[in-house]
């Protein structure tokens, strides 16, 4: 098998096709949650708001409930905190993907300068 190793993990595995990569090789496995813990606050805002939804939907608009009132702003606050946590989970990304994109900016910069000195006229 050509490619990297496949790595253990308990996180979710990419397939290597959707990354431009031969079916044969190996399957990138990674730890999402240990990698992003905004996903696992996700999962958890997910819960939250699934359950709320669940008290607001079977409510009886004919009687006075106060549970499915405040069930209706836990959902609200569960809808808020997972916007938040998407708006940081994308400040976080844009960093990484800046990071990655100036590592290879130094690498391209290296193989060009590595390019003028070996080609005569000192252009690759």
């Amino acid at each position: 098998m050509n490619g990297p190793a496949l790595k253990p993990s308990r996180g979710p595995c990419i397939a290597p096709q959707a990354h431009g990569y031969h079916p044969d090789e190996a399957v990138f496995c990674f730890d999402a949650a240990h990698h992003w813990p905004t996903l696992g606050r996700l999962k958890d805002f997910t819960g939250a708001l699934g359950a709320a939804l669940a008290v607001w939907a079977a409510r009886d608009d004919s009687q006075a409930q106060p549970e499915v009132r405040q069930a209706a702003n836990t959902a609200m606050d569960a809808i808020d905190s997972m916007l938040a946590e998407l708006h940081a989970a994308g400040a976080a990304l844009a960093a990484e993907i800046r990071e990655s994109d100036d590592a290879a900016a130094v690498r391209a910069d290296a193989l060009l300068a590595t390019l003028r000195r070996e080609r005569p006229g000192g252009r690759p």
